[in-house]
């Protein structure tokens, strides 16, 4: 429609979508990334969540935003 490629976005979101399990409790059972838009099948892993300190957490999300900002400076 547009005319314009996206291709390029397709392994940085792939990239992206399999670094969740190391910021939140949560595995990436199967994905499809197609020219416009991504489906995603996720196990929350409620188990491992309760076992987490508020200081994980924290710790936690810390990590995932700092990355989120970086990527947004670019």
């Amino acid at each position: 429609m547009t005319g314009r490629c996206y291709e390029h976005r397709r392994g940085w979101l792939e990239d992206k979508l399999l670094s969740l399990p190391q910021v939140f409790a949560v595995d990436v059972v199967a994905y499809a990334i197609m020219s416009n838009h991504y489906h995603a099948d996720l196990f929350i892993d409620s188990e491992h969540a309760n076992c987490l300190s508020d200081t994980e957490i924290i710790e936690r999300w810390a990590r995932f935003l700092v990355a989120a900002c970086c990527l947004s400076v670019l």
